[in-house]
């Protein structure tokens, strides 16, 4: 009957010290899971942060080659402007040249 008694202690005593364990375990894998989860949304934020930058730089290497590119048009449009003008003269000079 002791021996009975006595098992009964350590039993009511053994069962709720390893559920405790379990639950403080249980807490850690619940804690460790967050704090990876957190990592990863850091990352995710980190990589999505790079992305913006990195679309912001194409944006505006692309309105600087837009902006060259009127430019060069505009040159373009006024070099062929102020050619005609060159060669219409010539033109005038020329032919008053051979009728000499």
């Amino acid at each position: 009957m002791k021996h009975l008694i006595l098992l009964t202690l350590i039993a009511a005593i053994i069962v709720p010290a390893t559920s405790l364990l379990a639950e403080e375990k249980s807490q850690d894998e619940t804690i460790e899971a967050l704090e990876k989860r957190m990592r990863i949304q850091q990352m995710e934020m980190e990589m999505e942060g790079q992305r913006s930058e990195f679309e912001f730089e194409k944006q505006m290497r692309q309105i600087e080659l837009d902006r060259r590119r009127a430019e060069l048009e505009n040159q373009e449009r006024k070099a062929g402007s102020h050619g005609q003008k060159h060669h219409g003269g010539c033109g005038i000079f020329g032919s008053v040249h051979l009728t000499v």
